[in-house]
């Protein structure tokens, strides 16, 4: 009865969001935006399918961590002459400096293929956006916020997840004066959305993926089978995302995996498969209690 009502409690509250943004209901917005939290965390509490789709939870200072990480190797390398260690660095570059990385940031898709309920890509949001105010011009911010919005992509096979970050960037984004909410509404409608990306792969190609893949052998022996045809890695989920996000990949990608591919021998075909496949830069081990 939790998860029935919980999950009804999702559609309602999407839908009631939805409608009062159509209408330009301002304060039955507010008011409808303000129940996210609480939805999610009974969501995330009586959500009994976590296990079997190999569902784990990233706190949001680990998405901070894994996207200022990417995101710092990925300017690095698209543009000449800068080798930053960090993004707080950028602030000392020069004003040259600053337009190539606006341009980069304007014209680069990022994608989260398991979002669940947006953790990676709210991260994304609030880092990129902290990044326009120290080194964009203010007449340009608004333009920018406009198109970095337009550039993130999410897919889930949960329903539910989907809606939850739908209604969280939307939550995000409605205080920003740039925002026309219904127009954002539609892109983010057609941008976040349900997918199974093993079975049904993007045709797109993003200059960064991130995000916490499932983990564990729960896939069906069928899909098993047809991945073995394209000599794919099948014995845990995250490994078969990994080796697929290098196909859908043109820039960098930050994945928070468990690091049983390193050492144990049953993985030495994977990361045979990955080591001809990816120019690997960092592994970070980033502890155990997480």
């Amino acid at each position: 009865m939790l998860n029935a009502h919980n999950n009804q409690s999702i559609s309602d509250l999407y839908e009631s969001v939805r409608k009062a943004i159509k209408s330009d209901s301002i304060a039955i917005l507010n008011e409808k935006l303000n129940q996210i939290d609480k939805i999610e965390l009974l969501f995330l509490q009586n959500y009994n399918k976590r296990k079997n789709e190999g569902v784990f939870f990233t706190q949001k200072y680990i998405a901070d961590y894994i996207i200022s990480q990417t995101l710092t190797e990925f300017l690095n390398s698209r543009i000449k002459k800068i080798n930053l260690t960090s993004l707080e660095e950028i602030k000392s570059l020069t004003q040259n400096d600053y337009k190539s990385i606006l341009n980069l940031i304007n014209t680069t898709l990022i994608c989260d293929p398991s979002c669940g309920s947006g953790v990676f890509l709210l991260s994304y949001i609030d880092i990129v956006f902290n990044l326009l105010q120290e080194i964009c011009p203010g007449d340009e911010i608004e333009t920018l916020e406009r198109g970095i919005i337009k550039n993130i992509y999410g897919y889930d096979i949960n329903e539910d997840s989907i809606k939850l970050c739908i209604l969280k960037l939307l939550r995000r984004l409605s205080n920003l004066k740039s925002v026309n909410l219904l127009n954002m509404l539609s892109i983010l409608e057609s941008h976040i959305i349900v997918k199974d990306v093993i079975i049904d792969p993007p045709t797109l190609k993003f200059g960064l993926l991130v995000g916490n893949p499932p983990y564990g052998n729960i896939l069906d022996n069928s899909l098993k089978q047809k991945l073995r045809t394209e000599n794919v890695f099948v014995n845990d989920i995250y490994c078969i995302f990994i080796l697929k996000a290098l196909e859908w990949n043109d820039g960098m990608i930050g994945f928070l995996i468990p690091k049983s591919f390193l050492l144990r021998q049953g993985y030495v075909r994977f990361r045979n498969q990955l080591l001809l496949k990816a120019n690997l830069l960092k592994i970070i081990d980033i502890g155990p209690n997480l």
